[in-house]
C-alpha cells in the first residue's frame, strides 16, 4: 500500500455507509485510508483512542482490530495459544522505531499506539491462560 495520506471522511459519505454511520455516531472523527484487496480502511478517532477498521465493499460489514483477529484464531488454535502469538506479536511491534509510515500520524499517534499496545500486553498477560 505505501506511505498514505489520510483525508477526512466527508459527512454525505458517512451518512451513505451504514458502517461508518454506526461509527460515527458514537463521537469518532473517521479518516480514509483507502482501499486495498477490496476492504476500505478507516481510521477512527475519538480523543486519545483510536482504531482502524475495514469496511466490505457494501459497508453493510466491518471488521476491526483485535476483536476480529480474535474470532478468527481463537476458534481454530484456542485462548492460550491466541494469547500467546499475540503478545509475541505486539512486543515485536513495540520494538520497531516508528509505529506510522507517514510524519503526521507518528507525531500525532505514535505514542498513543504505543501505550494502547502496552496495556493490551498487561491486559493479556493477566487473564491469558498461560
Amino acid at each position: 500500500m505505501g506511505v498514505i495520506a489520510p483525508s477526512i471522511i466527508p459527512t454525505d459519505q458517512i451518512e451513505g455507509i451504514p458502517a461508518l454511520r454506526r461509527i460515527a455516531s458514537k463521537g469518532a472523527q473517521l479518516l480514509d485510508l483507502g482501499t486495498e484487496h477490496g476492504l476500505r480502511g478507516v481510521f477512527a478517532r475519538k480523543g486519545d483512542t483510536f482504531q482502524v477498521f475495514y469496511f466490505t465493499p457494501d459497508g453493510q460489514a466491518v471488521i476491526g482490530g483485535v476483536r476480529g483477529i480474535a474470532a478468527e484464531y481463537v476458534p481454530v488454535y484456542g485462548r492460550a495459544r491466541f494469547a500467546v502469538g499475540r503478545i509475541q506479536f505486539l512486543q515485536k511491534l513495540l520494538k520497531q522505531p516508528r509505529l506510522f509510515h507517514s510524519d503526521m500520524f507518528h507525531r500525532r499517534h505514535d505514542q498513543t499506539a504505543r501505550d494502547n499496545i502496552q496495556r493490551a500486553l498487561t491486559g493479556l498477560r493477566q487473564s491469558a491462560p498461560l
